[in-house]
């Protein structure tokens, strides 16, 4: 997909203003790419496609994952890892995962931890997502990330029964990931 930005020309004193908002909007469509990239990623494997494309661009549809900074994540969660789609030497080893509830469920809060190695691009976005639905606000569930190895904490709220996987996003596109989890919150 193509996205074109139309710029009108504006005064001195608008320009600072303009560009926060160009920021803004790119930092919304950067989050919306990838949203939609986990999500189509997700649904080719579940079936439902359809749901995927009539929400896909229709923000009013997603559901607001965020959570309190101050959270806490009480709970040692057992996970399993599943399916692995890394690319050459990447990799992405999931060390632990800390939640708001003993098990995986639809509306708790979950925390990872794990080490990386991205040998694949010079940068790229490291995200923690849950297959299943169109979600926002996920201030946490991501880190921008650099060629090399490294550690990542990521934490994000679980809105549907779906499989988490933390991926690394290449230029907004899914660039292989490791999916954990447990019963139906892991895709094998």
């Amino acid at each position: 997909m193509r996205y074109v930005v139309l710029i009108a020309l504006v005064s001195c004193a608008d320009t600072s203003k303009l560009e926060a908002r160009v920021h803004a909007l790119e930092k919304q469509m950067s989050d919306l790419r990838a949203s939609c990239s986990v999500q189509r990623e997700g649904s080719a494997l579940h079936g439902n496609m359809d749901t995927i494309r009539s929400n896909a661009f229709d923000t009013t549809k997603c559901v607001d994952i965020s959570f309190a900074a101050d959270t806490q994540f009480p709970e040692t969660v057992a996970f399993d890892i599943g399916r692995t789609t890394l690319r050459g030497n990447d990799k992405i080893a999931i060390r632990e995962v800390l939640g708001t509830r003993k098990d995986f469920a639809k509306d708790g809060i979950y925390l990872v931890r794990g080490d990386y190695t991205l040998t694949t691009a010079d940068e790229a976005v490291l995200g923690l997502n849950v297959t299943g639905g169109c979600t926002s606000h996920t201030e946490r569930g991501h880190v921008s990330i650099k060629k090399g190895s490294g550690k990542f904490e990521l934490a994000v709220k679980v809105a549907y029964v779906g499989q988490p996987h933390v991926t690394f996003y290449v230029n907004g596109e899914g660039s292989g990931g490791v999916y954990f989890g447990k019963g139906d919150f892991l895709l094998k």
